[in-house]
């Protein structure tokens, strides 16, 4: 990886500014308002700009400090802080496990988006009869919409992510009354003090942190802003905000959905059964409202920005891949850094 000795090079005199040097020259960026010093820090780095700037619209959050705003991200941080002995070895490794955790959160984003579609025709027709190809089929099209967006219109992009972020609050409220103001409550004594191990597992804490793989992924993706970074305007600033924006407000959402939805589940036991064809939360939400075709209209909001989840996803996973590529990482390296003119 030529381009990592760069990195190597360049580890010390980078790490040697003093925090007050960095406080000035981010001042002086922001006074300027023209030039943001991501060339710079590219060219330090031993990177040029490649990819266009397309996404100065997440200048709204900037502020913090990176000192390495690359697409690579990981395993570049990894070869300018790791002991010089093993900083080659390291950086591979991780970036190997950033480029096929990137590739396994796009397969199993368009799974979850795909079999949850296959869920509202189970809803919504009763005599559908569901076959495992049937998924299979609808997470292929979701994977061509998905590429569709990143590659015919992808100019647009910046545009569509904001718009997202909209919509995503949105949607939000949009499921979050009907389902407060229709369900059935329980009381505070059910939701805190009874537990409940509907798997069978054989102990509850066995059952408690298989359970908690399904909220841990709900946190894969924080670090998608930094494998656009080389698209962003002032990275270097902007990056580090929007991740810890994102995390801040879809924590908030996270976890106040997470109130509504234990104290509205209702019939517990008709949950726990729900056929495997068909995930939990829309008979949450189908007991809800009382009505199946009322569910599938909440189900169809989730549904919206799963797809738009998998977007951004995508064009991050496919920016992860082009950088270690570049840095010769990949297999058929020329071949998969290749950048088009648009």
């Amino acid at each position: 990886m030529q381009e990592l000795r760069a990195l190597e090079d360049s580890k010390y005199a980078e790490m040697n500014h003093s925090r007050g040097d960095i406080k000035d020259m981010s001042l002086t960026v922001e006074s300027q308002g023209i030039h943001d010093g991501d060339e710079d820090k590219l060219a330090q780095l031993g990177k040029k700009q490649v990819l266009k700037v397309r996404h100065q619209r997440l200048r709204i959050f900037a502020d913090g400090l990176s000192k390495a705003p690359t697409a690579g991200g990981q395993y570049h941080w990894v070869a300018m802080l790791a002991p010089k002995s093993s900083r080659k070895i390291l950086s591979y490794i991780t970036g190997w496990l950033t480029v096929l955790g990137w590739q396994a959160s796009v397969a199993s984003g368009s799974y979850l988006t795909g079999t949850t579609i296959q869920g509202v025709i189970i809803m919504t027709s009763p005599t559908y009869n569901p076959k495992s190809w049937h998924g299979t089929f609808l997470t292929w099209a979701v994977v061509v919409l998905a590429l569709s967006v990143n590659t015919l219109v992808s100019s647009v992009l910046a545009k569509i992510e904001t718009l997202v972020l909209v919509l995503h609050i949105v949607g939000f409220i949009a499921i979050l009354i009907p389902l407060v103001y229709l369900a059935p409550h329980s009381s505070p004594q059910q939701v805190f003090t009874v537990f409940m191990n509907a798997g069978v597992w054989p102990t509850q804490g066995l059952s408690f942190f298989v359970g908690i793989v399904g909220i841990v992924f709900a946190f894969i993706g924080t670090d998608g802003a930094i494998h656009i970074s080389e698209e962003v305007k002032n990275a270097a600033v902007v990056v580090p905000r929007s991740m810890i924006l994102s995390v801040l407000i879809n924590g908030v959402l996270g976890f106040g959905m997470l109130i509504a939805t234990v104290f509205c589940l209702g019939n517990l036991e008709k949950i726990s059964t729900t056929p495997p064809t068909q995930y939990p939360f829309m008979a949450v939400f189908a007991q809800a409202v009382g009505s199946n075709s009322g569910g599938a209209g909440m189900v169809a909001v989730i549904i919206f920005m799963f797809v738009c989840a998998l977007i951004t996803s995508l064009a991050s996973s496919s920016r992860m891949a082009w950088s270690f590529a570049r840095d010769r990482g990949l297999p058929f390296p020329d071949y998969l850094s290749k950048v088009g003119p648009h």
